[in-house]
C-alpha cells in the first residue's frame, strides 16, 4: 500500500500530459513532445522559470531560430492550467527567425501557486517544438512592526550618550 500513491500520482500526471498532447516520461519530471521537431529549428525560452509576486508582471522571451522559411509562418501558442496567472498574447505568428515577448502577470489577488506554462511552436504540418516554463506565485509576506527597545545602559537608538539620573539623598529616620 505505501507504493500505491506514487503509482497513482504517476498515472494521473501521465493522463494529464496525454490530454495536453504530450508524452510524459518520469526522468526528472520532463515532458517530451511526441510530434516530430521542425527540421533545423531551435526554440529558446527565457527565463525557464519565473517567480512573481501578486500584482507583478514579467516578460517571457520566446526565440525561434533556424526554422526553414515558411510563407505561412509558425504558430506560437501558450497553454496550461493557470491559477491566477495571466499570459498575453496566447497566440502569435512567428517568422523563421523571430522573437516574441509574452507578458506574464499575477493579479493582486493571485493565490500562492506553482504551475507549468506550455509554449509550443508548430508549422501546421504536424511538426513542432515544445518548452515548459515553471511559473510560481509567491504572496507578499506581512512585515512585522518594528520593536523599539529602551537600553538600560549604553547609547540609545539616536546615538546620544545616556545621562545618569541625579541621585537624591534619602533622609534617615530616627
Amino acid at each position: 500500500m505505501p507504493h500505491a500513491l506514487p503509482r497513482l500520482l504517476t498515472r494521473s500526471l501521465a493522463a494529464a500530459a496525454l490530454l495536453l498532447g504530450t508524452a510524459f516520461t518520469l526522468t526528472g519530471c520532463t515532458l517530451t513532445d511526441p510530434t516530430p521537431p521542425i527540421p533545423g529549428a531551435t526554440l529558446r525560452v527565457s527565463p525557464q522559470d519565473l517567480t512573481l509576486r501578486p500584482g507583478q508582471t514579467a516578460g517571457l522571451v520566446v526565440d525561434l531560430r533556424g526554422a526553414p522559411p515558411s510563407a505561412a509562418g509558425y504558430d506560437l501558442s501558450v497553454s496550461g492550467s493557470w491559477q491566477g496567472v495571466q499570459v498575453s498574447p496566447q497566440r502569435l505568428r512567428l517568422g523563421s527567425n523571430d522573437r516574441a515577448v509574452l507578458r506574464v502577470s499575477a493579479p493582486r489577488s493571485a493565490p500562492a501557486s506553482s504551475q507549468p506554462l506550455y509554449i509550443r511552436v508548430s508549422d501546421g504540418q504536424g511538426r513542432g517544438l515544445l518548452r515548459v516554463v515553471e511559473v510560481r506565485v509567491r504572496p507578499l509576506q506581512a512585515q512585522p512592526a518594528p520593536v523599539w527597545s529602551v537600553p538600560l545602559d549604553g547609547l540609545p537608538p539616536n546615538g546620544a550618550p545616556v545621562q545618569p539620573a541625579p541621585v537624591m539623598p534619602v533622609p534617615l529616620l530616627p
